[in-house]
This record gives structure tokens, C-alpha cells and sequence, in this order.
């Protein structure tokens, strides 16, 4: 009891100091890494180095891009029986009411190359973009995706789905996750896909997130691979070059005994730097290419709400 006791003190002891820490540096106008650890910083008096680069696998270069659409689809009206399958298109026509496409409304596409009740379906005319990368042999339709943990229907689903599926937020949660049971909380399903290309095919993999992190880039934490956020416009430098100095001194290299927040602050604040350096000098080479491979297709008068941008980056 009396070591339980002493021990229960000590981590209240603990959380005390750190919590002071904590005010410290949020108090602090420069947030200097001293502010983040609770003993004193050695430095080795030698200069603080970027963390080497992965060494490539090998393996030849391949890309996956996610173009995430906020908002609300009605995938019915993207992808819907064609009238020449009489049977279902009488049936979704009927269920539809006057919110389903008509036949002058999609344009047809071939779908016999698959195991699809019929063999031609329609696109929205307004989507023809869709038809032509499925006809080029570049994309395929999913169709009744959606999150459930067990088969339902109408009379049970809502005692027996574990989620709201009527919520656009938790849909999108449950979108970046794919994981109905929560076997592997904290992560996202491209996270996961990376883990395993890293771990198991000893490929280097480097996740990019356009304007802001997002759950579905998330891995096993184990793991230890970061998310490089770059801004829609592109990365940029942290600071000019007369701060440079000052910066580098501030977060020099330090001992093996020195304090683990500062050690671990440092190092990703000098890493971060030059990734951003990298980048930039990236960005401004490439920056004529877009205009010409994307900018043209989307009308000036079209509410853009930053795609253009995020495109640029991607590409």
C-alpha cells in the first residue's frame, strides 16, 4: 500500500511539472524547444542534419490518387439501367419517380465484361468525363458501397447497425476508415494499404495530403511514417533567410543525454524544413505544366471552391 501510495504521488508529481511545462510553452512567444522537456538540453556544439531519405526499393514508381468530393452524391442518378434492359430500368424508373434519369439524360456505356444482371448501363450525360475514362479502360464503377457491419433491411436497420447511416459526417469517417468492427482503431484504409506495401513488399512509400491530414492516410502508428501536408498552393520555405542562423543554433544537434521532447521537437522541425525547401524548389520548376494538362477544362464562370488549386498540387 505504501508503495502504491508513494508511486500514486509521484505520477500526480509528474503530471503537475508537466502541466506547468505545458503552460510554459503555450505561453511562450517563440515556443523554443527548451519549453517542451523537463531537464536541461546538451548540445554537441555540431550542426543538426536532416533525417536520410528512405532508399528507393527498386520497385518502378506508381501513384494512387484520391480525389475526395465533400459532399452529398446521388449515385443513382450517376449510374442507372439502360433502357434496353427493360426489366430494370422499368424498376428503377418506377422507384425513382421523376427523380430518375431519362434515356435522353445518360449515355450508354458496355458493361458486358461484367457479372452485371444487364449489359449496358447509362452515365448522366452531365458526367460524360466518367464514361470516357471507364471506356478507356482507366476507371470502373462500384456500385451499393456503403458501410454496414451485417446484412439489414428496412425493418431492422436501426437496431442492428452499429453506425449512423443517415449522418454525412460519420458516412465520411467510416469512408476514410473501412473498418466496421474497429479492429484497428486510429487508422484510415490507405494507412493500412501503406503499412503493408512498407512492411511486407519492402517497398518506400511517402503519403501526401493535400491542404490538411486526413484519417485515411493513417497507418499503424508503429509503423513511425509521417503525412507530408502540402498546402493547395503549394509548400513553402518557414522562414527568410536571416532567421536561418538563429534557427539552425537554437536546435543544433544534442547529446544522447539530453531531453527526449526537445530531441524529438528538433529533429522533426529540421526535417520538416528541409522536406519544405525540397518541395518548393519542386513546386517552382514544375509550375507551367499544369496549365496545360488540366486549368483549360473548367470554365472561368464554374464555382471552383479551391479544386484547381488542389489539382495543381496534385499534379
Amino acid at each position: 500500500a505504501m508503495v502504491a501510495n508513494m508511486l500514486l504521488i509521484y505520477m500526480q508529481a509528474i503530471g503537475i511539472l508537466l502541466n506547468r511545462q505545458m503552460d510554459v510553452s503555450f505561453l511562450s512567444k517563440h515556443k523554443k524547444p527548451e519549453f517542451h522537456t523537463s531537464n536541461r538540453i546538451k548540445k554537441t556544439g555540431n550542426p543538426r542534419t536532416a533525417t536520410p531519405k528512405a532508399e528507393p526499393s527498386g520497385a518502378s514508381y506508381k501513384a494512387v490518387v484520391v480525389l475526395y468530393l465533400f459532399g452529398g452524391l446521388d449515385s443513382f442518378n450517376v449510374l442507372a439501367p439502360s433502357p434496353k434492359c427493360t426489366n430494370l430500368f422499368t424498376e428503377y424508373t418506377s422507384a425513382r419517380g421523376g427523380l430518375g434519369l431519362t434515356a435522353s439524360q445518360m449515355t450508354e456505356i458496355d458493361a458486358s465484361s461484367s457479372d452485371q444482371p444487364c449489359d449496358f448501363f447509362g452515365v448522366s450525360n452531365l458526367l460524360s468525363s466518367y464514361r470516357e475514362i471507364y471506356e478507356e479502360g482507366d476507371g470502373i464503377f462500384f456500385a451499393n458501397m456503403g458501410h454496414l457491419n451485417k446484412v439489414v433491411n428496412k425493418n431492422n436497420w436501426s437496431a442492428e447497425t452499429h453506425t449512423d447511416l443517415f449522418s454525412h459526417f460519420t458516412m465520411e469517417r467510416e469512408a476514410y476508415r473501412v473498418d466496421p468492427f474497429a479492429d484497428v482503431p486510429g487508422t484510415g484504409v490507405l494507412g493500412r494499404m501503406l503499412d503493408i506495401l512498407q512492411s511486407k513488399q519492402g517497398m518506400s512509400v511517402g503519403p501526401i495530403s493535400i491542404d490538411k491530414r486526413s484519417l485515411v492516410l493513417s497507418g499503424n502508428p508503429d509503423v513511425g511514417r509521417s503525412v507530408d501536408v502540402i498546402p493547395r498552393v503549394g509548400p513553402s520555405t518557414l522562414y527568410d533567410d536571416d532567421v536561418a542562423d538563429s534557427h539552425d543554433a537554437l536546435n543544433a544537434e544534442t547529446t544522447s543525454s539530453s531531453g527526449l521532447f526537445a530531441e524529438l521537437w528538433s529533429n522533426n522541425l529540421i526535417d520538416i524544413r528541409s522536406k519544405s525547401e525540397e518541395l518548393s524548389a519542386y513546386f517552382d520548376s514544375k509550375s507551367s505544366s499544369f496549365v496545360n494538362c488540366c486549368e483549360r477544362t473548367f470554365p472561368n464562370d464554374v464555382g471552383r471552391g479551391g479544386i484547381i488549386e488542389q489539382l495543381r498540387a496534385v499534379s
